[in-house]
């Protein structure tokens, strides 16, 4: 059984494989109840096989254009600590996590979200898009918030986000921060052939500790799915398409990167093993920027992005 890996600030002990702090009883996160294996893994399959390719130059400052802290939310930054993220960076050996690298950092953001219906705050991972403040997580991370902020590590900068919109089916969601402009934003790789055995590495708020670590392993199956059922009573979900990993993913690495041997992006992390064994899944990168794209769509935008 797995658990989608984000954390839940609130009684203390555990839920659903979730960490949680604080005072107060609470239903936990969601879980994985069935895992579907593929019989081919030697393929990564898009989303419905109708990812789109991504054009525009990442970093450009156009995308302000389209997205004003008038319509998206308001100018109020919450107040950071500046943390060091110096690490000089090192070569992971396989199944080691350790403090990110600044690169494996780049891009990569703590996200923060009040619950609106319990005393709880959920903590995840995102990844911005564009220097303007588009940020892409996972729905779980965000889902039933009444507030969100998000944290830049590497400068300790702190953010109120407004969420652009979501796909609950897909697990996808789209942050705006308010005020933001020249952020750095991650690299992407919406074009690599994962195979399985690749080299991969998972970085994210793991333990929710606003903190970014990275766990190192590899690419174990591909096209795998899941079932999840959340223990708050909503409908269980069936994710698809769906990277295997054995990289260390854990409660609040959600929405982080999964980065290739290139250190660039290609999966989206999204749950994790609760049972004690290293086996993470993540969305492959092609099919959340496709959901990404609609959804900012739908809510009267453009999102360009690097080829």
């Amino acid at each position: 059984m797995a658990a989608f890996a984000a954390v839940l600030l609130v009684a203390a002990g555990t839920v659903g494989g979730a960490l949680i702090r604080g005072s107060g009883g609470i239903e936990g996160l969601q879980q994985v109840i069935t895992q579907q294996l593929d019989a081919s893994n030697n393929t990564q399959q898009s989303d419905n096989g109708s990812a789109q390719s991504q054009e525009g130059s990442q970093g450009d400052s156009s995308d302000q254009n389209s997205w004003d802290s008038d319509q998206f939310g308001d100018s109020q930054q919450w107040p950071g600590s500046s943390q060091d993220n110096s690490q000089s960076q090192e070569t992971l050996s396989q199944g080691e996590s350790t403090a990110a690298t600044v690169q494996q950092s780049a891009g990569v953001v703590v996200v923060e979200a009040q619950l609106a219906d319990v005393n709880g705050v959920a903590a995840g991972t995102g990844m911005v898009l564009t220097s303007g403040g588009l940020v892409l997580t996972n729905n779980h991370v965000v889902e039933d918030s009444s507030e969100i902020r998000v944290t830049i590590p590497s400068t300790g900068r702190t953010y109120s986000a407004t969420v652009v919109g979501t796909s609950a089916s897909r697990d996808v969601a789209v942050l705006k921060l308010a005020g933001a402009s020249g952020l750095t934003t991650v690299t992407l790789d919406d074009d690599h052939d994962l195979t399985t055995g690749d080299t991969v590495t998972g970085v994210g708020n793991a333990g929710g500790t606003g903190s970014l670590v990275a766990a190192s392993g590899t690419v174990t199956a591909l096209d795998q799915q899941v079932t999840t059922q959340a223990e708050r009573g909503t409908p269980s979900e069936s994710l698809s398409g769906l990277i295997e990993t054995d990289a260390d993913i854990q409660s609040g690495d959600s929405g982080g990167p999964l980065l290739d041997d290139e250190g660039e992006v290609v999966g989206m992390d999204t749950a994790a093993s609760a049972t004690g064994r290293s086996v993470g899944f993540a969305i492959p990168i092609t099919t959340a920027l496709t959901v990404a794209k609609q959804i900012v769509a739908e809510a009267g935008g453009s999102l360009a992005l690097a080829a």
